[in-house]
């Protein structure tokens, strides 16, 4: 079983004043709740870059709102579908995945819908997604870490952040295969396979930037390892880019699991 969290920069319960004097400061009404972008100098880097349309990430969560108005102008469209035909126009397995895919219930709405017409339970892929990539300096909500970005959608959890190995590698595979240059994983599990490292294997051989979490229970994950961000693949080698929560002081999170097998970074969370 796998358990869903936060891999990117994300504000938990921490709302700490932030100051943009670079020219390039967007005007979004939230911005002052974001922290950790002054952490990471993201006002600096934006002088440079605020982002690319033609890069694609692959975000694997809970879903996502697909209508959320800071998300959808950088809303992955697969141009090969035609949009409710019923038919696989470009082939590749999968019917009217116009906007990614719900590997969970198997069909082409990755945004997930509760019974009484809710889109909460894919609250946890939709914050992830506004972390990497809301649209920034359009007066609406927070800004993301890119402002320009294809994000693609692909529910492999349940709302209680609950998914299934098989699942996951077939969206790592799904993700492979329809451009992404990043795949983001926000969740860990105590159980790996020969097909999941296979799967991500094939991905960073492709030139996919594999980044995934560490983890919330404070434990040393090179005594207890947890996947997918300490699998090797099939090479043995360090494939995934794991990343350990730090705090407003830029030290660990108290919650936030460590290692150096398993570990490559940490970022704001």
């Amino acid at each position: 079983m796998f358990r869903s969290l936060t891999t990117w920069a994300l504000t938990i319960g921490i709302l700490v004043p932030t100051s943009f004097v670079s020219a390039f400061a967007p005007n979004d009404p939230d911005l002052g709740e974001q922290w950790y972008l002054s952490k990471i100098h993201a006002q600096e880097a934006w002088e440079h870059s605020q982002g690319d349309r033609r890069v694609v990430v692959a975000v694997l969560d809970t879903g996502m709102d697909l209508d959320h108005e800071d998300l959808v102008d950088n809303l992955f469209t697969n141009t090969g579908e035609v949009p409710g035909d019923g038919k696989d126009n470009d082939d590749n397995g999968y019917v009217d995945d116009v906007n990614g895919w719900d590997f969970f219930d198997d069909d082409e709405d990755p945004s997930y819908t509760d019974e009484f017409g809710n889109t909460v339970g894919a609250h946890h892929g939709t914050v992830v997604a506004g972390i990497i990539g809301a649209v920034g300096d359009n007066e609406t909500g927070v800004s993301g870490v890119s402002w320009m970005v294809q994000i693609l959608p692909i529910r492999v959890l349940n709302e209680s952040g609950d998914g299934s190995i098989t699942k996951i590698t077939e969206a790592i595979r799904y993700a492979t295969s329809m451009g992404a240059d990043v795949i983001n994983m926000s969740f860990v599990g105590s159980f790996t396979s020969k097909g999941l490292d296979q799967a991500l294997q094939e991905a960073y051989n492709k030139g996919v930037v594999l980044v995934a979490a560490m983890g919330n229970e404070s434990d040393d994950l090179d005594r207890v390892p947890l996947y997918p961000v300490c699998s090797k693949g099939t090479g043995n080698d360090n494939i995934v880019i794991g990343v350990v929560s730090s705090n407003a002081d830029d030290e660990r999170s108290d919650f936030s699991n460590y290692g150096s097998g398993c570990a490559d970074i940490a970022a704001p969370g």
